[in-house]
């Protein structure tokens, strides 16, 4: 079944949390991304009956409503972010526009070859069944009708370095690491991502081999793989360098419903194997035995942190200097850390 609890705790405690500010702020990543890939959203939804599926706080919504669609149902297993979805839509004078639907995505309700356009960002690894949803996504679609897939590329330095702070902060519960995290001064965004990563219940990275098999068995043929992104995306930084330490970066695609027959079974339902490149275990080893003389809780989440947010610094910047990084980090071990700020 799904995890209602967990999405609660780790979505919408921290999305009910933005203004209408720091929402325009999280929304203006997909318009940096379209364009960077050169896709008019509007050619797939102006007019168009849309989904967002697994809205959270509706920032999807709001970029779809932005691109032209007609109307677009707000879908969550969270009450809470279905509530902040209507308070942010509202705020933005297109409450009209939009209907919620309390539901999981792998048994949605509603009707089948009724939608134009799904919009899914971020939100497959999440599920209980990913495979499941996928064939939802593909039900409720009318022939022809499109779909933008957001899922996270297996392997390099980033994910790793998340699935060490989640072993440690696995028994840790979402609201001790929201007020610790909000005690430490961090913004909203940062407090959403952190949570995101480190305290979501599944959190599954997919090979681009192994996804693109997925999109391809589940009835659907790839219009475009976005493989341009913000500077700190994996997906740009391997358009940039081709270098493994991306892992096989942000995976991201507008794909097509062709009504082939689906053939997909549980491929999606686990992480895909990737071979790491040596040169990053060095880092790992850094944070690891850090992480493990850190006693008290509230320093280990300071130095996780601080860990995290010089991460997404560094990835930013036009080339990442793993050197500098690892520098970084042994001067944070160095320091005797006691973690009162961020930057």
């Amino acid at each position: 079944m799904f995890n209602q609890k967990n999405s609660d705790q780790v979505f919408g405690n921290t999305f009910k949390r933005y203004s209408k500010k720091e929402m325009l702020e999280f929304v203006d990543p997909f318009r940096i991304r379209f364009k960077k890939n050169k896709i008019e959203l509007a050619k797939y939804i102006k007019n168009k009956k849309s989904v967002d599926l697994g809205c959270g706080n509706g920032r999807g919504t709001i970029f779809l409503l932005n691109n032209g669609a007609r109307n677009v149902e707000c879908v969550d297993i969270s009450k809470i972010n279905l509530k902040k979805t209507k308070e942010v839509v509202k705020s933005f004078n297109k409450i009209k526009y939009i209907k919620t639907n309390y539901s999981t995505s792998h048994n949605l309700k509603i009707k089948s070859n009724s939608k134009d356009f799904v919009w899914c960002n971020g939100v497959l690894m999440h599920t209980h069944s990913p495979s499941k949803s996928f064939k939802e996504i593909h039900r409720i679609l009318k022939d022809g009708g499109y779909a933008y897939i957001y899922v996270y590329g297996v392997g390099g330095l980033y994910w790793n370095i998340v699935d060490i702070f989640r072993k440690n902060f696995k028994k840790l519960s979402s609201q001790k690491l929201i007020k610790v995290l909000n005690k430490l001064g961090y913004p909203n965004r940062y407090i959403g991502e952190y949570l995101d990563d480190w305290k979501v219940l599944h959190l599954r990275k997919y090979s681009k081999r192994d996804f693109e098999l997925s999109i391809k068995k589940n009835g659907f043929k790839i219009i475009k793989y976005m493989n341009r992104g913000l500077n700190y995306d994996t997906s740009e930084k391997r358009f940039l360098t081709k270098d493994k330490i991306y892992g096989d970066g942000d995976l991201r695609y507008i794909i097509k419903k062709d009504n082939k027959r689906i053939k997909e079974t549980t491929l999606l339902n686990k992480t895909s194997k990737f071979v790491e490149s040596r040169k990053i275990k060095k880092t790992y080893h850094i944070i690891v035995k850090s992480l493990n003389k850190i006693k008290k809780l509230e320093k280990k989440i300071a130095y996780a942190s601080a860990v995290q947010f010089n991460l997404r610094n560094e990835l930013n910047k036009k080339i990442f200097n793993l050197v500098n990084f690892n520098n970084f980090l042994k001067k944070l071990a160095d320091s005797k850390f006691n973690g009162e700020i961020y930057n």
